[in-house]
């Protein structure tokens, strides 16, 4: 520390592991996702893109359905079977419910916790871990969150734990996409599947190991769609 109060020096440089574009951030650990099923309404492709994102940078997400109240147990257990089924931590919880469990997965970690505005991000740090991060409401007029982290704010939350709350976005580009063909490898549950053509993008190929899989239901239709949905996307953006 320098003598002036409140400054600090810069001692080391460490090497940088992993990155994110939006929110703009460096080592991180976990993506901590966080989404209402209901009020906000959930967006699976946006949800989705977040953990191609993650993916796609080496991090791990875990996800977090909030609000769990507004939902039925149904819309819960479909939400959750549908990213446990590909490898990723779901919890769910509401103002009588909790998941402080969730804490013994970002011990030693640095996390970043991301999810559109409104769907109580600040809410949920301030009830794991004694925070008092402002807290907003969803617009009657246009059933969004309003955004109240302005700014990403590091917090300590234990001897080598760190977690940052991050402003709420509805939209997320895929900038951090190089090549159209990488999409699909960040789809892990496209990964054991056999196709004729070893470039298959999945879309309309004959013989595609993924579309079968679709089509039996061992691929979740939704996420197939926000596949189809970002590979247009990109291609769209580098016209």
């Amino acid at each position: 520390m320098s003598d002036e109060e409140d400054l600090g020096l810069i001692e080391e440089i460490q090497p940088r592991y992993s990155r994110l574009l939006r929110p703009p951030v460096v080592n991180i650990d976990i993506l901590l996702i966080i989404n209402a099923i209901h009020s906000p309404e959930l967006q699976s492709a946006l949800l989705d893109k977040y953990i191609l994102m993650a993916y796609r940078s080496k991090i791990q997400p875990i996800l977090v359905f909030t609000k769990a109240d507004l939902a039925t147990d149904q819309e819960i257990e479909y939400w959750k079977k549908m990213y446990q089924k590909i490898g990723i931590s779901c919890y769910h919880s509401s103002r009588n419910k909790i998941p402080f469990e969730i804490k013994n997965q970002l011990n030693n970690k640095t996390t970043a916790v991301a999810g559109p505005s409104g769907a109580g991000k600040s809410t949920l740090l301030n009830a794991l871990f004694g925070f008092n991060f402002e807290t907003g409401t969803i617009s009657d007029k246009t059933g969004r969150g309003k955004q109240t982290t302005r700014h990403i704010e590091l917090k300590k939350i234990g001897r080598d734990s760190f977690i940052m709350d991050t402003p709420g976005f509805s939209s997320l580009s895929l900038d951090f996409i190089k090549e159209e063909e990488e999409i699909k490898n960040y789809f892990p549950e496209f990964q054991d599947k056999v196709c004729k053509f070893y470039n298959c993008n999945h879309l309309k190929e004959p013989s595609c190991g993924v579309k079968t899989a679709v089509e039996e239901g061992e691929i979740s239709e939704s996420r197939y769609q926000s596949y189809q949905l970002f590979f247009h996307e990109f291609k769209s953006m580098r016209r």
